[in-house]
């Protein structure tokens, strides 16, 4: 049976599914801010929404239309592997008919679709920390790490001054021109400032300060984009660091998360090997490792094509599946 993906205004992914950041519209509009186009899809048979898709296209040099479908599709819970793989193909084809070349990183639960057609390898995959926010707040806490529980509970005895606010539409805002100079300093890839700001005009937002006698100590800030939320960016000064202020704001925020009902918090991506303390500071939270699909590329005609794509991926011409890296 042939799977009919049609062109949608308003992107109503399926029931049950959980959302990745990357296929949020919230997403597709900022990434449009920053020179994108947005396209959502949707897979329906009658009045049920089996499958979604929000790709992004962007006109690369020598190359022409290129499209990404980031963590995409967002399925049915109920959908049948053989029917997601067919869905998939269709959708690729699709695709294939009105851009020169197609990047997709599909989600990997349950090992992910079978990608057929002619795809080429372009990133290996990677693991993602995403904490399962549906226990009582007493069974999170309990299952931290014990030296992460044991940083919060110092940081709750200093008494530091923590505030809870949405990123207002300031260019100059201070925590994101104290991360940027943070990323230059360490060196790490991310999107821009521009980004967040993008979407805070368009989506919801939780920033988290810790605050001192001398100004800002530390600050965290969450896209929401539910049922799931993730944890894009933060900055933490040396007598913050001393003070665990950066735990503490992640404990108020997985607080007020459970509040707002939302199911989970992705707190990026896991390199065991080069921010190994990074890495540890995520699971300590009682994260789970959950894998992401590889990044494949569809490029008929020749090789120059897709190796110019790779070099526009890789360059950051097209917004990649999950650059966001937060740090503190």
């Amino acid at each position: 049976m042939r799977c009919c993906w049609t062109l949608c205004d308003i992107p109503r992914p399926p029931e049950g599914a959980g959302l990745p950041m990357q296929q949020h519209p919230s997403y597709g509009r900022a990434c449009g801010s920053l020179g994108a186009e947005a396209l959502w899809l949707e897979w329906r048979e009658g009045r049920r929404t089996l499958g979604t898709a929000q790709v992004l296209a962007r006109q690369l040099p020598l190359v022409g239309r290129v499209a990404l479908l980031s963590r995409g599709p967002v399925w049915r819970p109920d959908t049948a592997r053989a029917r997601s793989e067919t869905a998939m193909a269709e959708l690729l084809s699709a695709l294939g008919q009105g851009h020169r070349a197609v990047l997709v990183t599909p989600e990997a639960e349950d090992g992910g679709p079978v990608l057929h057609g002619g795809m080429i390898p372009v990133m290996t995959a990677a693991h993602v920390a995403r904490l399962a926010l549906a226990p009582e707040l007493s069974t999170l806490r309990a299952g931290l790490a014990p030296a992460w529980r044991n940083k919060l509970a110092q940081a709750e005895r200093t008494g530091l001054r923590v505030t809870e606010t949405s990123l207002p539409d300031n260019p100059g805002h201070w925590l994101l021109g104290a991360e940027a100079a943070q990323a230059q300093a360490r060196g790490y890839a991310r999107l821009p400032p521009a980004f967040a700001r993008a979407w805070a005009r368009s989506g919801r937002t939780l920033l988290l300060a810790a605050e001192g006698a001398c100004g800002p100590l530390a600050g965290i800030l969450i896209l929401i984009h539910p049922p799931w939320a993730t944890y894009h960016l933060a900055w933490t000064s040396p007598a913050g660091r001393r003070l665990h202020a950066h735990t503490l704001l992640l404990w108020r925020a997985i607080e007020r998360l459970k509040e707002m009902g939302i199911l989970a918090l992705e707190l990026g991506l896991l390199d065991t090997e080069r921010t190994e303390g990074i890495a540890r500071f995520k699971l300590g939270t009682g994260a789970a490792a959950c894998p992401l699909g590889a990044t494949w590329l569809r490029a008929p005609g020749t090789g120059s094509v897709a190796r110019i794509a790779r070099l526009g991926l890789r360059a950051g011409v097209v917004p990649q599946s999950a650059r966001p890296s937060a740090r503190g």
